[in-house]
């Protein structure tokens, strides 16, 4: 009995957080959270009720001083971007780079459904066999 009213006594502090935390500031709206504490309340969140809010209470507080990015601060966004380049050949590696780099131009909207990012490469094709015998001739 007694761990029974420890897990209430827990969980009616974790909720009281819970309920603190919900006014301030932070990056999920009312509706998510009401969402992810209903996903807590009724199990379907997979994990156990009490370890649940508790880990929900502990993101929107990270959330509320900017330290929940998921690992995907720019520089790390960024990084990646290039990584996937060296994959490329020597012709293509460039472009995507200046592509990873956000350069070019940009079309479109986020809003609209999306944004295309267009790198222009000019290159010059190698004389033609035909024209170099040509050229040769007296």
């Amino acid at each position: 009995m007694r761990t029974l009213q420890g897990s209430a006594q827990t969980l009616a502090i974790l909720l009281l957080a819970l309920g603190a935390s919900a006014g301030s500031a932070d990056q999920s709206s009312p509706q998510q959270q009401k969402q992810q504490r209903e996903a807590c309340l009724n199990g379907s969140s997979g994990q156990e009720l009490r370890s649940c809010l508790k880990e929900m209470v502990a993101a929107r507080a990270a959330a509320r001083k900017g330290e929940l990015d998921n690992g995907e601060s720019p520089a790390a966004l960024r990084a990646n971007a290039l990584q996937r380049c060296q994959r490329l050949g020597a012709e293509d590696k460039p472009a995507c780079e200046a592509l990873a780099r956000h350069e070019g131009e940009v079309s479109g909207t986020v809003r609209g459904g999306g944004q295309l990012r267009q790198i222009t490469v000019r290159q010059t094709a190698p004389p033609s066999p035909a024209a170099a015998s040509s050229a040769k001739a007296p």
